[in-house]
């Protein structure tokens, strides 16, 4: 597989099929070096899934962008997985759901400070809607 740059519009991590979907391409895509995931504003919960087995490796991913999360147990498990299983990323932008208020980000930040790193490069960008960041 060649792909190298994945952007994935609207991701409604409320739907089990939809996460699927995603992971499913992950999966597929051992040469990703960028990864840009959009999410819809919807707060239904899903049950938690596991996202990327551990010995699955995003060797080559390098920057992840994330817009318009509100904290669902799914979007940060994500984050968590991309986290351990990408030894040469450098930097993952984290934006949040522009709904979203300051106690919910600062909770987000704290729990996203506790995951584990596979790279010690890894730089983690939170906070605000990501229109103006460049991943």
């Amino acid at each position: 597989n060649c792909l190298k740059n994945l952007t994935l519009e609207s991701v409604d991590f409320s739907k089990v099929g939809e996460i699927l979907c995603a992971l499913c391409l992950l999966r597929s895509s051992p040469n990703l070096q960028e990864l840009d995931i959009s999410a819809t504003r919807n707060a239904d919960m899903v049950p938690a899934l596991n996202f990327l087995e551990e010995d699955c490796r995003l060797n080559r991913l390098q920057v992840v962008k994330f817009r318009s999360i509100i904290g669902l147990e799914s979007e940060l498990e994500l984050i968590k997985s991309l986290l351990a299983c990408s030894p040469l990323l450098e930097r993952m932008s984290i934006g949040c759901h522009a709904d979203l208020d300051a106690n919910a980000m600062l909770m987000m930040s704290k729990e996203l400070l506790r995951f584990r790193r596979a790279s010690p490069k890894a730089e983690i960008i939170f906070g605000d809607p990501l229109e103006d960041i460049q991943a």
